[in-house]
């Protein structure tokens, strides 16, 4: 049986209300940790890189990434059309300032190059380095 104009009119307008409801229900992106202590360095900060997953992080803090990684897919690994080695070396020429990866998904190839960079924020999913070169004078503290 065929929905009636008034029927469909009441479900969409349903649908509208939950929708709007579960939006208001959600924390403020301003609220997230990482997208604040991302901002806390933006004024000092050119590019950031984020690991697959982590992307949306600079976009809500309004920071660059660089072009090339931008918008890595699994898909780019699995085919063998970019390599970890070939991300860090990315970040090196665009001398990233901030580093957001997770530490399931972080090998080896990021040892050396993390070296120059600082833990300011970690959490069991992910972990925000910053450039040592940018830090403020003041101590930095890891937050959990």
């Amino acid at each position: 049986m065929a929905m009636t104009r008034k029927h469909c009119w009441k479900f969409r307008t349903r649908r509208l209300e939950n929708g709007v409801k579960l939006l208001q229900q959600r924390g403020r992106v301003d609220a997230d940790p990482i997208v604040a202590k991302m901002k806390e360095y933006a004024d000092r900060t050119h590019w950031v890189y984020a690991q697959y997953g982590e992307g949306i992080y600079p976009f809500q803090a309004h920071l660059p990434m660089p072009p090339e990684i931008a918008a890595v897919s699994l898909k780019r690994y699995w085919s063998g059309q970019i390599t970890t080695g070939e991300i860090v070396e990315t970040c090196k020429r665009y001398q990233v300032e901030q580093v957001l990866l997770d530490p399931a998904r972080t090998g080896n190839e990021w040892k050396d190059f993390l070296t120059n960079y600082d833990v300011v924020y970690q959490n069991p999913k992910s972990v925000l380095y910053v450039a040592k070169r940018i830090e403020s004078s003041g101590d930095l503290k890891i937050r959990k």
